[in-house]
């Protein structure tokens, strides 16, 4: 008696919006590589050449190569970047989603996977994001292009980076110009999706409570993206708030996908019919599983209903 729909956004807003941002961020995408096999990887060998006599070796981070296009999808890079940058372009169709579920009187949860937080290291309580945007977290991808390993003849590693002033002045140009690209291409997708969601949903009136594990989040403030520090953390009270209907939306990632309860329990005050609004499917199948598993359990009064929301991109397609 479980229901589960696949929904593909449809609004042709969003969608334009949405293909129109995956294609420059793509094109942001390839612009690395090409920074990457120009300039990075001759400087490279030429390095591990250097080093040949002295037994060592310098080899570029596992991953990072090809800003992991060349590795197994799952484990590449560019396949998270892809994962997240999908997430942030259909913020405004998961919000509405969400809505239509309230109105439809049954109890929303969000599941996805990535919370973003690595842009935020280094930063602050207090601090201000030079860049608010998905670029930010490009652009980290950018300078760990510059990152290597150094190997001994007793496999010992060491971590190096390149100094971009040590790359002849047509490098140094280059990675300047990729930066550019990146801003530009990114410019309107915001740099934390989970924060976006929220603000969203609330400027609607609802609450909404956050079951993720992560440190940080972004408050805009008067135009400004200012770095915060959680401080609501509480797994069970929110649990129970959830299950009480004093919180309307619970947003949960891995760190929520076990231990906790919120189905439409006969024990709960808030028996309404759950909803798990699936905005970004976990990787891994069994995390999936276990995280579907939070909102159909024994003992309810309703079976678990599940909506799977994608968009209409081929990366998106072919994940689903």
């Amino acid at each position: 008696d479980v229901k589960t729909d696949w929904k593909t956004v449809d609004d042709a807003a969003t969608v334009e919006r949405a293909r129109s941002n995956y294609d420059r961020t793509v094109k942001a995408f390839n612009a690395i590589i090409q920074f990457q096999n120009n300039f990075v990887k001759p400087y490279i060998e030429e390095l591990s050449a250097q080093m040949s006599y002295q037994m060592k070796s310098a080899e570029q981070r596992r991953g990072t190569k090809d800003l992991g296009l060349t590795n197994v999808p799952f484990a590449s890079k560019a396949y998270n970047y892809t994962k997240q940058l999908l997430l942030a372009l259909k913020v405004d169709a998961i919000v509405d989603e969400v809505e239509q579920e309230i109105k439809a009187g049954r109890h929303p949860v969000i599941a996805l996977e990535s919370t973003m937080e690595s842009v935020l290291d280094g930063y602050n309580a207090g601090d201000v994001l030079d860049n608010a945007t998905f670029g930010a977290s490009l652009i980290k991808g950018l300078e760990n292009t510059l990152s290597y390993t150094v190997k001994d003849d007793k496999n010992r590693e060491e971590k190096h980076k390149i100094p971009l002033e040590l790359l002849p002045a047509s490098a140094r140009q280059a990675y300047e110009d990729v930066k550019r690209l990146i801003l530009e291409s990114t410019r309107d997708v915001y740099v934390s999706p989970i924060d976006d969601i929220i603000s969203k949903l609330n400027a609607r009136g609802y609450s909404v409570g956050e079951l993720t594990g992560r440190d940080k989040y972004v408050s805009m403030e008067d135009g400004k993206a200012v770095v915060r520090k959680r401080a609501d953390k509480d797994k069970k009270r929110m649990t129970m708030e959830f299950n009480a209907g004093k919180t309307d939306v619970l947003i949960l990632n891995k760190s929520a996908s076990t231990g906790i309860s919120l189905h439409a329990s006969s024990r709960f005050s808030d028996q309404r019919q759950r909803t798990m609004v699936m905005a970004q499917p976990l990787s891994d199948i069994n995390d999936y599983m276990q995280m579907i598993g939070r909102i159909d359990r024994t003992g309810q009064v309703h079976r678990g209903y599940y909506i799977n929301l994608g968009l209409p991109v081929p990366a998106e397609n072919r994940f689903m």
